[in-house]
């Protein structure tokens, strides 16, 4: 792959939209398969009733009657909603019920519809209600014809998580002000997650696209910019051995040490507080950085006073227990420069009090 098909891949690349996937609290929670879908059940059931501590009402109601296109009698918040209803021994996963309509819901995020629909239909019918309506609530696009003849068959209509999320999100704003936000924050989550799992925020077309169209020239891509990485380490270690045994050669008593072969250290006493160096890239420029290193904050507080007045201009970083103090960063070229700054710090390090 010459350099001239591999700026053409990069510009290409370069103008396409870019989906930074963030995980939800669902997401990192893992649930399983069927177990997955249980959990949504459950925080459906808890949105819907209007009387429960997420104060939005009816807002989950009134968005799922507008995505399936049907007004009922009366919208209030005298219903019932129970889980798991007994359809002759099967189980329906959402019961919605109001004096005048009842609603049923069968959750499937991915799985078949392969249901006892009929079952589902007469425990519906049992009610004997003015209205009822009986809802497929699924993540995909069901195209099934066996699946689509079994859910036409039994009276149920396919609703789309996308179609009822517009219409929550369209409508949210009128329920917002005496919601708990806890709970908005929750529902959102819940909704982010579904659309997570669906792929609209974490896939894209273009992108797929363009991946496979150029897979080859991008697999040789990447072998050849991992050769170079790996390359560059070599070289990396090289230096860090070279600096390593030049730097022992002057400075006595205490000995320089190698870290994970690309760090080059050194420290005073019984690991309290020392010197960490080692080559960075910034901007296409390999850079030397040296900084003073406290393995233990209680160490700084006890010598960073005296590094500071030496070093006015370093800057201090503070990561969990420890501390960081950058005081030089080096063409990392030099190593003339950088042998004498390692050695100055060494100094530094060896007289304080």
């Amino acid at each position: 792959m010459d350099i001239i098909e591999i700026r053409k891949v990069l510009k290409i690349y370069g103008h396409l939209p870019k989906i930074k996937y963030e995980p939800t609290y669902l997401d990192i929670c893992k649930y399983p398969g069927r177990r997955f879908e249980d959990i949504c059940s459950r925080i459906l059931a808890f949105y819907f009733y209007p009387k429960n501590e997420h104060g939005l009402k009816t807002l989950l109601l009134e968005s799922l009657f507008e995505s399936i296109n049907i007004l009922p009698y009366y919208i209030d918040d005298n219903i019932q909603v129970s889980r798991e209803e007994n359809a002759e021994g099967k189980r329906l996963d959402i019961l919605i019920e109001h004096k005048d309509w009842i609603v049923g819901i069968e959750n499937k995020i991915w799985a078949n519809v392969y249901n006892p629909l009929e079952k589902y239909a007469n425990r519906i019918a049992q009610y004997d209600k003015q209205k009822e309506y009986k809802v497929i609530l699924t993540l995909r696009e069901i195209s099934n014809k066996e699946e689509l003849e079994h859910i036409e068959k039994n009276g149920f209509i396919i609703l789309l998580y996308t179609s009822f999320f517009d219409s929550i999100k369209r409508r949210i704003g009128e329920y917002i002000s005496n919601g708990n936000m806890k709970y908005i924050l929750y529902l959102y989550d819940f909704i982010q997650t579904l659309e997570n799992r669906k792929g609209d925020n974490i896939m894209n077309k273009e992108m797929d696209m363009f991946f496979a169209e150029n897979s080859e020239e991008l697999e040789e891509l990447l072998e050849d910019f991992n050769k170079y990485k790996n390359r560059k380490y070599q070289i990396v270690i090289g230096k860090i051995n070279d600096l390593h045994l030049k730097i022992n050669e002057i400075c006595n008593p205490i000995k320089w040490w190698i870290y994970q072969s690309d760090d080059l250290g050194m420290y005073k006493n019984n690991h309290d507080i020392g010197i960490e160096s080692g080559f960075i890239e910034i901007e296409n420029n390999t850079i030397f950085k040296i900084q003073f290193i406290a393995w233990d904050n209680r160490y700084w507080t006890q010598y960073g006073e005296q590094i500071k007045k030496s070093y006015p201009n370093g800057q201090l970083k503070i990561n969990g227990n420890k501390t960081c103090f950058t005081v030089y960063e080096i063409d990392g070229n030099n190593e003339d420069q950088i042998i004498a700054k390692l050695k100055e710090c060494y100094n530094c390090i060896i007289n304080l009090k």
